[in-house]
């Protein structure tokens, strides 16, 4: 997963995953990051029981300081 946070966002940065249903099948936690530079995340394909999701279309809000989660969010597709 690829975000960029702009030079006045830095901060604790969260990823939250939801399904189309509106589930929160897991959360990721990125620490804290600096504004101004492009990050990288992988996601396992895992719920937060670690089990393996079913296909279908995922969720990506991110929790970003001085952000509005809605302003942030990535559209995913589990294929198996």
């Amino acid at each position: 997963i690829r975000y960029d946070l702009p030079a006045a966002s830095g901060g604790e940065v969260k990823i939250r995953i939801y399904s189309v249903a509106g589930e929160l099948v897991k959360e990721i936690s990125e620490g804290t990051r600096a504004g101004g530079y492009t990050y990288y995340t992988d996601w396992d394909g895992k719920n937060g029981q670690g089990s393996m999701v079913a296909s279908g279309v995922y969720f990506a809000v991110f929790d970003v300081p001085g952000k509005k989660p809605k302003d942030h969010v990535v559209k995913m597709v589990v294929l198996k």
